[in-house]
């Protein structure tokens, strides 16, 4: 039994009979063998894995998010790496670092309150997503909500019922929390009830 057949057993590889297959597994049980998959990474320069950034485990938008990358990361033969930095940014870039000793071959950061630079240096070594933020940088792609139109839908909808004294509690420094303010200001403005509006300061999670 030959090491290059053993490979291609262990790699997956449809160029081999199934004959010679169930000799080569059988084999393998028998001494107890299992992949190692951080050395098949290194052979090949891609380790199958994609590393998921949640800041607050709490949150159920993020589970959600998170059982969509997984029904997608499993449909395309990715594991995916999690980690919870929780909302504080030196929990995140220890998180982050973490990732990159992995060698993922891609980061999903799930609204990071990281530095835009920070993100930029990890984008260097493996491609990035942010979702729920809006990041500059080379090799890293964002996906994001309408906060701004979501804003004024809300007011739009209450000022439609007859609702004058429409408060809008402040995400603080939350990812999307500056379009939301500025989007229920401009929606305030345009229904003529800027003498009501009034925001009120809150946090991320209210």
């Amino acid at each position: 039994m030959s090491r290059s057949l053993v490979s291609l057993v262990m790699r997956a590889s449809p160029h081999v009979s199934d004959e010679r297959r169930a000799r080569v597994l059988d084999a393998a049980a028998a001494l107890g063998y299992s992949p190692n998959a951080m050395a098949r990474g290194l052979a090949s320069r891609r380790s199958g894995v994609v590393a998921v950034l949640i800041n607050d485990l709490h949150n159920p938008f993020f589970a959600e998010t998170f059982d969509g990358l997984a029904a997608e990361a499993e449909s395309r033969g990715f594991s995916l790496l999690l980690g919870a930095g929780r909302p504080t940014r030196g929990a995140e870039q220890a998180a982050l670092a973490s990732f990159l000793e992995y060698r993922p071959d891609g980061i999903v950061l799930l609204s990071p309150r990281l530095p835009s630079a920070a993100i930029g240096v990890a984008a260097r070594r493996a491609p990035v997503v942010v979702v729920g933020r809006h990041v500059r940088a080379a090799g890293v792609d964002s996906v994001m909500t309408d906060e701004r139109e979501g804003a004024r839908l809300v007011v739009d909808h209450l000022a439609g019922l007859g609702h004058r004294r429409i408060v809008h509690v402040d995400g603080g420094r939350g990812a999307g929390a500056g379009p939301r303010r500025e989007g229920y200001r401009r929606a305030m403005s345009r229904a003529g009830l800027d003498r009501f509006a009034a925001v009120v300061p809150g946090d991320f999670t209210e």
